[in-house]
């Protein structure tokens, strides 16, 4: 390699590692997913769901993935994330814990983020959502 590729080459790795330290100082993860509220384990969504009477959980699947072959949690709403923002004034709540839930993560990790913008702190997700559920 050329004194000048490899130069380039430093750069642009440089750069990219720099924008990916952005990103997630940023609340971002590198992939561009929005990341908000508090990721809980599937062991402590049990124990919310077994000593929490006001805990709220919305599944922010669409509604196929809601009743396909991953189902879905007891108790559990379905609101999509692409709707997500037309229920703020219900699901905002003070006195009750909110955990969003979708397939693996992502998705409820970014509404959790729209939430939290909206005015809504008492936001939870599932780390590893419903695959990481049932893999429990």
């Amino acid at each position: 390699m050329n004194e000048k590729v490899l130069l380039a080459v430093s750069g642009t790795l440089a750069l990219l590692f720099a924008a990916g330290l952005y990103l997630l100082s940023a609340g971002q993860s590198v992939d561009g997913a929005a990341q908000g509220g508090t990721a809980i384990s599937a062991e402590t969504l049990r124990e919310l769901m077994a000593t929490d009477p006001k805990l709220k959980i919305v599944d922010v699947r669409t509604p196929e993935e809601f009743t396909g072959p991953l189902g879905h949690l007891p108790e559990a709403r379905n609101i999509p994330l692409n709707t997500l923002s037309k229920h703020i004034d219900e699901l905002n709540q003070p006195d009750q814990t909110l955990v969003l839930v979708c397939r693996t993560q992502n998705r409820s990790a970014r509404g959790a983020m729209l939430l939290e913008r909206s005015g809504i702190s008492n936001v939870l997700y599932l780390q590893g959502g419903m695959t990481g559920w049932r893999q429990q």
